[in-house]
């Protein structure tokens, strides 16, 4: 009866092990427009392809989302509800994060969102993560550099309070894709949208010097200038 009690024990700490080291996965972890000014009261998962912190406008409706269609009064797609719509009676709810949350260092993310935050500084663990995209536009950043050793493929870095493009973008091989205000783009060519090195720079919108009556009455498929390609910034 010993000996039975004995393995009994020993596999209900087996099985507590096994169960306490399984992972947590959320495909999209929505906490925008929730006004935090930390994590402490939300639970944040192992793992996540989206983890949003940033910004919400919510339809006359008070939904956080909207269905694909009018006409698609069946469909199982639903889409964020789009900030540009504030003017016809959305209201805009935002975050009040100060700084990145050490709470998101050791979880895995595929997309970070933290636009429309308070954030001054990005810690350089940040850019060790492997994030596809993350977007920090809308936030009162001044002083960033890349490190060379960065894994962030794309990053948007618009309606912050940066003078010139932030230093260490070229040398980052991982990214691909930098998101900056149009202030910033130092040459006078038609396109937003310029690659040096390999890296593509959108500035703006990237709709270039399209003006948005012209970019909506444009023929489908010819809205944005082509990008032009530059040997050096």
């Amino acid at each position: 009866m010993g000996k039975i009690i004995s393995i009994l024990f020993v596999l209900i700490i087996v099985v507590g092990c096994e169960n306490s080291e399984q992972k947590s996965f959320v495909k999209y972890v929505d906490y925008s427009g929730m006004m935090l000014k930390n994590l402490n009261t939300v639970s944040i998962p192992d793992s996540q392809i989206v983890l949003d912190l940033g910004q919400l406008c919510v339809a006359e409706n008070k939904l956080r989302y909207s269905h694909h269609g009018k006409h698609r009064k069946n469909s199982l797609q639903y889409f964020k509800n789009s900030c540009f719509e504030v003017s016809h009676g959305c209201e805009t709810l935002r975050n009040y994060l100060d700084s990145v949350p050490e709470k998101i260092k050791n979880v895995w993310v595929d997309s970070l969102l933290l636009n429309s935050n308070e954030i001054k500084n990005v810690p350089q663990w940040l850019f060790q993560k492997k994030i596809k995209h993350i977007d920090l536009s809308n936030n009162k950043l001044q002083d960033f550099s890349i490190p060379q050793d960065c894994y962030i493929e794309s990053i948007d870095l618009r309606q912050n309070r940066f003078s010139e493009i932030p230093k260490g973008i070229f040398g980052c091989k991982t990214l691909k894709r930098l998101y900056l205000d149009k202030t910033l783009k130092k040459y006078k060519v038609k396109s937003d949208t310029i690659i040096v090195h390999g890296k593509t720079l959108v500035f703006g919108d990237g709709m270039g010097d399209l003006t948005l009556e012209e970019l909506v009455n444009s023929p489908r498929g010819s809205q944005y200038p082509n990008a032009i390609q530059l040997e050096e910034w």
